[in-house]
């Protein structure tokens, strides 16, 4: 059976035809090609665009390494000097060390007193003066570590006595092994210019 349209029905219809053949052609084979190809652009965009970030930084690398190189002189000269906001923190520092050392070498911390601080050119000296009662290994351990470790410290005026018990008298007096020192310890602090 061959149903014949009127000619005036039959071009609408086939227009129809055409037009649904055409758009279920592109939606299902250029529509996701257009957007396959609209995703790849925006993703080309984004590359180009690290691209320049990551060549603006590449040409940055020889000043950051300058840069690097130069921190790390400072750090290299600043490493064996004391570090701190002001004189009294850094010698407070300086008693802790001494306080901790002297307990490793187990021997008692007496007392300690911070002495005046003293500028010599672009150096500031920071000093604290200690009494401590210590076995003789002791004491050598307590002056190594306070001369070998960073920051550097220094050891002066250095008293050395045997300690004395005054219950008992003659020869007697002498606490077996047992030495009172007193002695400076200072270190140095570059100054600000």
């Amino acid at each position: 059976m061959n149903v014949r349209l009127p000619p005036l029905a039959s071009r609408p219809l086939a227009l129809a035809i055409l037009v649904l053949l055409a758009s279920a052609a592109y939606f299902t084979v250029a529509a996701p090609l257009v957007a396959a190809d609209a995703a790849n652009r925006r993703q080309i965009a984004e590359l180009r665009s690290e691209l320049v970030r990551f060549e603006r930084i590449a040409g940055e690398r020889a000043g950051r390494k300058a840069e690097l190189a130069a921190l790390e002189r400072q750090r290299a000269m600043q490493e064996g000097f004391l570090q701190g906001s002001n004189d009294t923190l850094i010698a407070a520092e300086i008693q802790n060390r001494i306080k901790t050392l002297v307990a490793s070498g187990q021997g008692e911390l007496a007392s300690t007193q911070i002495l005046p601080s003293a500028t010599d050119g672009k150096l500031k000296r920071i000093s604290v003066r200690g009494l401590i009662a210590i076995p003789l290994p002791g004491l050598v351990r307590v002056f190594h570590n306070l001369e070998s470790a960073t920051p550097f410290l220094f050891v002066d005026n250095v008293e050395i006595r045997p300690r004395l018990n005054p219950r008992r008298r003659g020869l007697e007096a002498v606490d077996a092994g047992i030495l009172e020192v007193r002695f400076d310890t200072y270190g140095f602090v570059r100054s600000a210019d």
